[in-house]
């Protein structure tokens, strides 16, 4: 029982940890939880384990609509074409994989991902380095 209320209490944490984190920081932890659902989809479908792999999938593909869904239009910066058609091509990717039971579309569309969560990293370390561009960066609502 009382590892049922430690889950509960760790999930409670996390979502109040998410939902007060700063946009950037959600962005970021979306991405992370992508990569990591396309990575288990990759090796669901390498183990044969397609319950699995349709799981790990359904839970990236969210990610990946959730962060479309939270793109600010209202922005002086507003999401750039490519962050759009990356996240298209990263969630068909992520489908194909599991409609043609291909590790390597799962593979390719973890990959995307990180390469775009280095990326928003650097973006950041700029900011530290130099607080003048700041004002463009809150691309998520």
């Amino acid at each position: 029982m009382s590892t049922r209320l430690d889950e509960r209490s760790s999930d409670r944490y996390a979502q109040t940890a998410f939902a007060s984190a700063a946009p950037i920081q959600q962005r970021l932890a979306m991405l992370d939880g992508a990569i990591r659902a396309a990575q288990r989809t990759a090796h669901a479908i390498r183990t044969k384990a397609p319950e699995d792999a349709h799981r790990c999938a359904s839970i990236g593909r969210a990610l990946m609509l959730e962060l479309l869904a939270t793109l600010r239009h209202d922005g002086a910066a507003p999401p750039s074409p490519s962050w759009r058609a990356l996240l298209v091509h990263a969630h068909g990717r992520l489908s194909r994989a599991i409609a043609q039971h291909d590790a390597a579309d799962a593979d390719q569309c973890g990959s995307l991902l990180a390469k775009e969560r280095d990326a928003w990293h650097a973006r950041i370390g700029t900011l530290r380095a130099d607080p003048s561009t700041r004002r463009h960066t809150n691309a998520v609502a």
